[in-house]
């Protein structure tokens, strides 16, 4: 008996980090409205919360201007078979992450990256020339709360 109550409250101390670690976070808190309209040099509201299909997905955008965030739960060998499937070319963006990668859209920049069973992208829009260093400020910022 004893050895199923040590069981019992050893399962419990850990159930609370285990929860956490595998709750989906909205990506609309991964990146606040100011880091975002920093981004995009214009003044954003809240970020648009939808789930679509497989990603959790956050938009921010004002006029020809966006940044979207999107979030999967992933292992690291399918986000190794996602990467290769990048329309493009696509460079990795060690300096953001071992497992980041960037590639170059219609009038801006995506940055995917893979963190503790997690796909993170992030896409900007309309930014200007300044994009890969905005999507890697945005990067640093959303991965401290991924």
């Amino acid at each position: 008996m004893r050895r199923v109550g040590v069981t019992v409250v050893a399962a419990l101390a850990l159930a609370p980090g285990a929860a956490a670690a595998a709750a989906v976070k909205n990506p609309c808190a991964l990146v606040t409205s100011a880091e975002a309209g920093k981004a995009l040099s214009v003044k954003v509201g809240a970020g648009d919360h939808e789930k679509k299909s497989v990603f959790d997905t956050c938009t921010y955008g004002k006029g020809r201007k966006s940044l979207v965030i999107q979030t999967r739960k992933i292992s690291q060998s399918g986000f190794r078979s996602a990467i290769r499937h990048i329309p493009g070319t696509a460079l990795n963006a060690a300096d953001v992450d071992p497992n980041a990668w960037v590639s170059f859209i219609t009038n801006g920049i995506a940055l995917t990256v893979w963190k503790g069973g997690r796909q993170l992208n992030l896409r900007i829009v309309g930014a200007g020339d300044n994009a890969s260093v905005l999507v890697k400020d945005v990067a640093f910022a959303a991965l401290k709360r991924l």
